[in-house]
Order: C-alpha cells, then sequence, then structure tokens
C-alpha cells in the first residue's frame, strides 16, 4: 500500500498544469474536488465491473477447463483402487 504523503508531488505537478486542458487548478475550488472525486469514480466503476462478472461454480467456462483429461482419469482410477 502507498501511503497518502507520496501522492503529494504527483498531485501537485497535475495541478499545475492538467493533461489535455494545459489549465492550472491553483488556487481554485476544481483543484481540491476534482482528483478525489475522480479518485471515487474509477473505485465505483471497478466495483460496478466486478460485480457484473457472473459467477456459476457448477459449469467452468471452456477456457477453464482441465487441461489434461487423461491424467484426471488417472487419478480418480488410483483414489478408487485406495
Amino acid at each position: 500500500m502507498i501511503p497518502a504523503i507520496a501522492y503529494i508531488v504527483p498531485l501537485y505537478t497535475t495541478l499545475v498544469n492538467v493533461p489535455l486542458l494545459n489549465v492550472s487548478l491553483l488556487n481554485n475550488y476544481w483543484g481540491l474536488w476534482l482528483p478525489y472525486s475522480i479518485n471515487a469514480f474509477g473505485i465505483l466503476i471497478m466495483k460496478t465491473f466486478f460485480e457484473s462478472i457472473r459467477m456459476n461454480s457448477t459449469t467452468p467456462p471452456k477456457s477453464m477447463a482441465h487441461p489434461c483429461p487423461h491424467l484426471l482419469s488417472i487419478t480418480l482410477r488410483f483414489r478408487a483402487r485406495s
């Protein structure tokens, strides 16, 4: 985890010259509000993305199928003998 103090210099350089807009947000209320609202918005977007992933434990997707079905059958036969 990165300490909050480590964000001061990058935040200041971003506020002096906002990328793509080439404006300064120093001595402005937007400079206080904008960086932290974007951070909270990013968390909200990530949260909704991960909630939208459906998890069905009974049938895994084909990409997660067992790579070697023969190994699985040998293992099951070995356990059946024991």
